[in-house]
């Protein structure tokens, strides 16, 4: 598993690329009239990564919907923030600009667009949502102003019975994560002993999300997944133990995803030792090229070094050609 630089960001990409979550989070944020006039089954996921005008703009998300019974076809822009953003209004234009950009150049009709800011963080965050009342002027001046809306969704303002009640397990359950994900993790045990029962492939969506967000001690993640019900965690609790001295993050998120799925999906306790015992062999490799790297830099010797890590001058000497 590659290192996830934003895993509040991947988490959001990930839930909402699936049109069927999309589609029941739509109505909880856009007016009926919007929802019922789109055909459902045109809504998709634009693939903006392989568009490279609006990477270099890194959108979050875009979705393309038809209207009903009418040629128009209009964007759902979605922006994800997990803290207060001042610059988030031109965000969004410099977005629709990008968009309206490639619909010149393609000779085609300017694409309608419902920017949608998604919203988690702990912190206040009070927005305009109309661009023109970003400016502080006389009223017979707004009408030469340029003016959009946006559609603000803020998990905070949604209790979690209200979540719960969504009618769609894996978009109240992710909303509620991603809601708590900056409180104590033991809030949501109740969230994932619930799941666990329902829904395996979902809890390890879920819980990936924790393992890469949150910075737990191992007895503390031992303790959760005790709880939650995940029995026989003795080799991953060893392994996550040793990483974590280590400084090895990436690699006990690694050992710790795979044996979760190998292990949840195939047989727990299998899947977490091939798993987990991949996670720690590449853990050690990494561990000593760092001890020999940073050795080096302090004058150590190569054979002083060849006992600190029990490699060959040979090894070490290949190690340090790679770097």
């Amino acid at each position: 598993m590659k290192q996830i630089k934003n895993p509040h960001d991947y988490f959001f990409k990930s839930l909402f690329k699936d049109t069927n979550t999309l589609k029941d989070f739509l109505p909880l944020v856009l007016e009926k009239e919007i929802v019922s006039n789109i055909e459902q089954d045109s809504l998709k996921i634009i693939d903006n990564e392989k568009n490279k005008k609006y990477k270099k703009f890194y959108l979050d998300l875009i979705a393309e919907a038809k209207i009903k019974n009418k040629k128009t076809h209009i964007y759902f822009l979605f922006e994800h923030k997990s803290y207060p953003d001042k610059m988030l209004m031109i965000q969004i234009l410099n977005y629709c600009l990008s968009i309206w950009e490639e619909n010149i150049k393609n000779k085609s009709p300017l694409t309608p667009i419902i920017p949608i800011v998604f919203y988690h963080g702990k912190e206040n965050f009070e927005i305009k949502e109309n661009f023109i009342d970003n400016f502080d002027v006389e009223d017979f001046l707004k009408k030469y102003l340029l003016n959009f809306k946006i559609k603000f969704f803020n998990t905070n303002n949604y209790s979690d019975e209200e979540l719960e009640k969504i009618n769609n397990l894996k978009l109240a359950s992710g909303l509620i994560v991603m809601k708590h994900i900056f409180d104590n993790i033991d809030y949501l045990i109740p969230t994932f002993k619930k799941i666990y029962k329902i829904d395996k492939d979902l809890f390890i969506f879920l819980f990936d999300y924790i393992i890469i967000t949150k910075n737990e001690p191992e007895e503390k993640i031992t303790k959760i997944l005790n709880e939650i019900g995940v029995k026989q965690m003795t080799i991953a609790e060893r392994w996550m133990k040793e990483a974590q001295e280590k400084g090895l993050q990436q690699g006990l998120q690694q050992g710790l995803q795979q044996g979760l799925q190998q292990g949840l999906q195939q047989g727990l306790q299998q899947g977490l030792e091939q798993g987990l015992e991949q996670g720690r062999k590449e853990g050690e490799i990494n561990t000593k090229k760092e001890i020999i790297k940073n050795g080096i830099k302090q004058g150590i010797d190569i054979n002083t070094l060849s006992k600190l890590t029990n490699l060959s001058v040979e090894e070490i000497k290949n190690i340090l050609k790679e770097q």
